[in-house]
């Protein structure tokens, strides 16, 4: 009967201690549940938290841009109103503009039939102008030249009459032969260095004649340039013509008196 009842307790204590082991993996597998369900949790959580601030973020943002939306509408209003009374002026400045430039119109054509006729008048008196000025040009040339030639002429009669004194004066060949050599005597020098000094006057006075001639050729130039300005100066042109006028009259009293010894 003991042994019996050692045995049944000993199996019930296999019994429970099986049992045991079986809860105890039983507890652990709940004890892991829970640290793992613990674990999810305060994930959860966490990103619950995260979910909240983004949305609370996400909501300062949307009532931002609705503010900005708002703002942004009414803005856009506020332009296509201006807009629209810009179109309304634009309109009316258009019609204004082309009521004008009828008129405009008209009143060029009244214009331009006047200024036809102006422009008619003007240009006929600008031909008879141009002509009468290309006809003072070749007149003031023509004076130019003319009086050259008398200045030329006027030196030419004179050296032909200083020439005449000297004939006039009855010196022969001989004379003037006999007179060279006393001079030559006199200045103690050679016949032919006398003769090369005489020579030398004659290169003088030519040369005087060629400068001479070179400066009528640089008056008539300074005349001609006169002429070719745009605008020719009068009082320039004027003091140039007297210039060479008063030389005309310098020369021809030379004549005269030149004339009257020889006489």
């Amino acid at each position: 009967m003991k042994r019996q009842l050692v045995e049944d307790l000993k199996s019930k204590l296999k019994t429970n201690q099986e049992n045991d082991q079986m809860y105890k993996g039983l507890l652990e597998e709940m004890e892991n549940k829970v640290r793992v369900l613990t674990e999810e949790g305060s994930t959860r959580k966490a990103l619950t938290e995260s979910l909240k601030q983004r949305l609370h973020v996400a909501t300062k943002e949307k009532s931002a841009y609705e503010e900005m939306h708002r703002k942004t509408t009414g803005e856009l209003d506020r332009k296509n109103q201006k807009l629209h009374n810009l179109k309304t002026k634009v309109i009316k400045a258009e019609s204004a503009m082309s009521e004008l430039e009828t008129t405009a119109s008209q009143q060029m054509h009244g214009l331009a039939l006047q200024s036809e006729q102006t422009l008619g008048v003007i240009q006929k008196k600008l031909f008879l102008a141009n002509g009468r000025v290309e006809q003072f040009i070749i007149f003031i040339k023509a004076l130019a030249t003319e009086i050259c030639k008398e200045i030329q002429s006027r030196r030419t009669q004179l050296k032909r009459t200083k020439v005449k004194e000297i004939s006039h004066e009855g010196l022969s060949k001989e004379s003037i032969n006999r007179a060279q050599s006393m001079a030559a005597t006199i200045l103690n020098i050679s016949q032919s260095d006398l003769q090369d000094i005489l020579d030398l006057e004659d290169e003088m006075e030519a040369d005087k004649s060629n400068k001479a001639l070179e400066k009528d050729e640089s008056w008539l130039a300074e005349i001609q340039g006169i002429l070719q300005d745009q605008l020719p100066c009068a009082s320039r042109l004027t003091e140039v013509v007297l210039e060479k006028i008063t030389e005309k009259e310098k020369l021809a009293e030379e004549y005269v008196l030149l004339s009257k010894e020889v006489s």
